[in-house]
């Protein structure tokens, strides 16, 4: 058996959702949702649009039986197959079912190679812009120095002639520098 790929994986919680209408649909009734209001009524503007927050990281390690929003969030959250078999002694359909997708997307090669060249488009990715940075650092630095150096010559002259010196002895003593 593949490796299991978690639902937090965006390729596979995009298609787990999009794959079965029962699932979502189980999926937004169970859980928080916020609308937009009208300020002064607090009449709801549209159903056309909702957010949900879920906080992952907070998940408790014990979960309530029947607390169908837990069950989602421990779903997106689960990596092992001890949690997907956890989650699969629920009496809840729609969690089985998306435990169901999960394993046949785990399975199915076109997915996982999707998720290969997502993960090295963002490897990819991550490395140029981190080899950017550190030429952007280097240029940068050069630049600086360049300045500096420019600035450090000018107050140099400046005290010289302020000593008195001509430009030609000033001129012949930087051009040493």
């Amino acid at each position: 058996m593949a490796k299991i790929i978690p639902a937090k994986n965006d390729i596979v919680f995009k298609i787990l959702f999009s794959s079965n209408k029962d699932i979502l649909r189980a999926f937004l009734y169970d859980v928080l949702s916020f609308s937009i209001l009208e300020d002064k009524r607090y009449e709801r503007l549209t159903d056309k649009l909702s957010m949900h927050f879920f906080e992952l990281k907070k998940l408790n390690q014990s979960m309530a039986e029947n607390d169908r929003i837990q069950q989602w969030m421990r779903l997106i959250n689960a990596e092992s197959e001890e949690e997907f078999s956890m989650l699969q002694q629920t009496n809840n359909p729609a969690i089985q079912d998306g435990i169901r997708v999960i394993y046949e997307l785990s399975e199915d090669e076109k997915v996982r190679e999707m998720i290969r060249q997502r993960e090295k488009a963002e490897r990819d990715y991550n490395s140029g812009m981190a080899d950017a940075r550190a030429e952007g650092r280097i240029e940068g630095e050069q630049i600086g120095l360049a300045r500096g150096e420019q600035i450090g010559l000018a107050k140099a002259a400046e005290q010289m002639r302020r000593s008195g010196l001509s430009e030609e002895q000033i001129k012949s003593i930087l051009s040493q520098c």
